[in-house]
This record gives C-alpha cells, sequence and structure tokens, in this order.
C-alpha cells in the first residue's frame, strides 16, 4: 500500500500550532506522537499523511522508530475483542441526568438550578502553579470487569471520561478535550491490542503537560455550530459536556 500522496491541509495547519496529542484519535495516532516526542528527529510523514494510511501501515512506519526510542508498540493481529459500535454519553442510561428541561445558547446553558458557561483554554498563568508538575498526574483506572457487560463498560468509561474532562481543565485544556466517541472508540483499541488503558492516557497526560509548558493557547472559546441541548449530557452538578461525535465543548457552571 502506497503512501498517501496528499497532506491534510487543515490538519497540518492545526498541528503546526497545536499539541500532537490534542489531535490524536486512535492506538497508532498516540503512538506517532511519542515517537516523535521521544525522537525529534524521526523520519516520519506528517500527521496528516500518517493519518490517511491503514492502520497496519501506520504500525509499519512506526514499528523501527518506536524500537529505537524504547517504545513498545502493538502490531495489528487478529482482535481479541470485537470492537462495540461508536457509542455518545446520551446513548446510554447510565450517562448523566436528563436535561431537556435545561437551554442552550452557543456559548451558555441555561437550567433551574444555575448557568453553564462554555469554556476554553487557558494560559500558564491562569492555571495552578503546581498544574504542570509531575505530582499532577491523570490517573484513570483499568477496568477489570465483564468486557461483553456494555452497560457496566459504558459506566466504567463514563467515570474515567469525567475524570479526563476534569485533569484537562486543570491543564487549561478544556477547549480541545476528545468527544466520549472518541474515547469510547479508543478505549477498545487499546483493549484489543492487550496494552494498558490507564498507561496509554498518563503517557499522553505528560506529554500533553509538556507540550502546555511550550506552546501558548489562545483562550478564545467557539460552540459549535448548530448544536442542540439534545447533545449534550450533564456529567457532574458543576460540568456540561456536548459534542457532535468528533467536536467537544465542556460548560462549567458560573
Amino acid at each position: 500500500m502506497l503512501l498517501c500522496a496528499f497532506v491534510c491541509v487543515p490538519v497540518v495547519a492545526i498541528a503546526a500550532q497545536s499539541s500532537c496529542f490534542e489531535l490524536a484519535e486512535t492506538y497508532y495516532e498516540n503512538k506517532y506522537c511519542e515517537v516523535k516526542q521521544k525522537s525529534p528527529g524521526a523520519t516520519l510523514p506528517a500527521f496528516g499523511d500518517f493519518r490517511k494510511n491503514a492502520p497496519r501501515m501506520q504500525a509499519m512506519l512506526l514499528k523501527r522508530k518506536a524500537e529505537a526510542a524504547g517504545i513498545d508498540l502493538q502490531m495489528p493481529g487478529a482482535a481479541k475483542k470485537k470492537l462495540p459500535l461508536k457509542k455518545s454519553l446520551l446513548d446510554t442510561s447510565v450517562s448523566s441526568p436528563v436535561v431537556h428541561s435545561c437551554e442552550l445558547k452557543q456559548a451558555l446553558i441555561t437550567c433551574s438550578d444555575g448557568q453553564f458557561v462554555l469554556t476554553g483554554n487557558k494560559r500558564n498563568s491562569n492555571i495552578s502553579r503546581t498544574a504542570l508538575q509531575s505530582s499532577n498526574r491523570l490517573t484513570l483506572n483499568n477496568y477489570d470487569g465483564d468486557l461483553n457487560d456494555r452497560q457496566e463498560v459504558i459506566a466504567f468509561l463514563t467515570v474515567q471520561y469525567t475524570r479526563y474532562l476534569e485533569k484537562m481543565l486543570t491543564l487549561g485544556l478544556g477547549g480541545v478535550t476528545m468527544s466520549f466517541t472518541k474515547f469510547h472508540t479508543l478505549f477498545w483499541e487499546i483493549e484489543n491490542k492487550g496494552a494498558d488503558f490507564s498507561k496509554r492516557f498518563e503517557t499522553m497526560y505528560e506529554y500533553l503537560k509538556k507540550d502546555k509548558s511550550a506552546i501558548g493557547v489562545s483562550e478564545r472559546a467557539s460552540s459549535i455550530a448548530g448544536i442542540t441541548i439534545d447533545a449534550c449530557a450533564r456529567l457532574t452538578s458543576n460540568m456540561f459536556t456536548c459534542d457532535n461525535n468528533t467536536t467537544n465543548s465542556i460548560y462549567l457552571k458560573q
């Protein structure tokens, strides 16, 4: 299989200004970012080109570079577990309280118990002094239940996803979080590779901290065009998340 011939211009343009890990959505995209972090001079396709390749080709592109950098890489093989259909946080009975009594107007969600404001990124001067230190860890849990019990898996992932969002907010990266659909899909990709879910996300979080220390961010928050309250879930008493499966937005209680 040939490498894709065309550069994905929007992705590449974003990648020039953002952390690689903010764009990565799959197991091999995360590994690509890890290789680029540990070996900046490694010869690899641009992120947009890499993303266009099939997983087996992505693994082949990364294999020797990962070995040289001391990074564990699981090669494609027979899937140990079936990858479920993509799920929205709203598709399950364990997601969040019904939000139909709330109203969404772009940057503001209004409910009977208060208002929630769209949250974007924050500069380092506006986050905790300890946020970028080694003591701040993501510490997601690994799943040790029955993977065939979908309700139990979703319940587990809802808790882990909530913590992921809260810890991204700690870094001042509330404007670049992955949707629950992506989080759910990545969990299954990691499981199918026989890799460690908690460790993979911890590695990503550590690199995000390093990138955040060096890369400036815009604090401008943009709402998702055309989104309605039906695409939102109330994860905690103080936080809503809204998404269109690809883009995610966080609203925090005032």
